[in-house]
């Protein structure tokens, strides 16, 4: 039975809300009355997400709905699309990581093209023609684009078994689109928060900065200082999704802050958070960074050391992303609210602060 409360509410039916970006969104759409249903693969585990999922059943027992299911499973996905006949789609399960996708991938494949077409037919077969769907495109499409700067009219070029995926799921949307379908794409360049996953290199970087400032850990080890990424925040993207469902006319958007930083750049901003210093000593594979002392003087041990074998098996490397939002900005009237320095700042103030509750029991990672 459809879970609708009156004619009007908005039901938003969200895959993958146990992740950064399903969670923020969920509380933004939420915060706007809708009724809620999130997909998770598992039962809620008792960590940071898990916490936050159980937050949000706790303050809108009556808004949120939890349901147990996996995007692979076609016929689970038709049975949740058809109880809950939502008004909205949001397709954000996936196979995420770029490296693990060389090592599997037919699973990248499947979870990210295979299924999202699957999640599509479905609206078909349901006859569900005011339902509108988005789903989660990736700057990582462009590869190593020839132009600076990447629009909604760059060439995509994948250079990994998760972009070809992520390609092939992004046509599906147009095809469905010209059928008549109400199907957009956000292509969202790189997007973090404090709610990233551990084993992603910004979140990897802002846990060890927390650890190294709480003296629980030496060290940084990193594979590449110099890629670029366009970063932005993952609570204002999730603001893009939503806008892209409210227009008339579905169309696809490049959402992206337009100005790059590298690896290096997220490094030393993250130990500024915590009046850490680096200076940088050596070249390629042989740089450190140094801790800066009061008499300005270096650390006697680096705290930063790089190791490419850290990322071996990317054996194909996207160096630089930008992206240009200007379409976002003209229609949806989008901006990122949060600067580069302060979705750092906030990113590892998060991981100090839990770091510091569990202080007692913690190990050097």
């Amino acid at each position: 039975m459809a879970a609708r409360q009156n004619k009007d509410q908005p039901i938003a039916f969200i895959t993958g809300v146990s992740g950064q970006d399903g969670s923020y969104l969920a509380e933004l759409l939420l915060s706007k009355s809708y009724i809620v249903h999130g997909m998770i693969r598992k039962r809620v585990a008792n960590d940071q997400m898990g916490l936050i999922i159980e937050s949000l059943r706790a303050h809108w027992p009556s808004q949120f709905h939890l349901h147990y299911g996996d995007i692979t499973d076609a016929g689970r996905m038709l049975d949740l699309v058809s109880t809950i006949r939502p008004s909205e789609i949001y397709n954000l399960a996936a196979l995420s990581h770029v490296s693990l996708s060389f090592q599997m991938p037919s699973t990248a494949l499947k979870v990210n093209a295979v299924d999202t077409v699957n999640l599509l037919q479905s609206v078909t077969l349901l006859q569900l023609e005011k339902t509108k769907y988005y789903q989660a495109s990736s700057s990582e499409m462009f590869g190593n684009a020839e132009a600076e700067v990447q629009n909604e009219e760059t060439r995509f070029d994948p250079v990994s078994p998760y972009a070809v995926a992520k390609l092939a799921a992004h046509l599906a949307v147009k095809s469905s689109r010209e059928k008549g379908m109400y199907a957009v794409a956000g292509v969202l360049f790189n997007h973090e928060s404090p709610r990233r996953g551990r084993s992603f290199v910004t979140r990897r970087i802002t846990i060890k900065v927390a650890e190294i400032s709480l003296g629980l850990a030496d060290t940084l080890v990193i594979a590449n200082l110099d890629t670029k990424r366009d970063w932005g925040h993952a609570r204002d993207y999730v603001q893009a999704m939503w806008c892209m469902l409210q227009q008339a006319r579905p169309t696809d958007f490049i959402i992206a802050t337009g100005t790059s930083h590298s690896v290096r750049e997220f490094i030393e901003a993250a130990f500024e958070v915590v009046r850490i210093k680096i200076r940088w000593v050596g070249n390629g594979a042989k740089e450190k960074g140094f801790a800066v002392t009061e008499n300005n003087t270096l650390s006697r041990m680096p705290v930063v050391v790089v190791d490419p074998s850290v990322e071996a098996m990317r054996s194909s490397k996207v160096q630089n992303l930008r992206g240009d939002a200007s379409k976002a900005r003209r229609l949806l009237f989008w901006r990122p609210n949060t600067s580069f320095g302060e979705l750092v700042a906030e990113m590892v103030q998060g991981d100090v602060e839990i770091l510091r509750k569990a202080k007692g029991t913690v190990t050097k990672l």
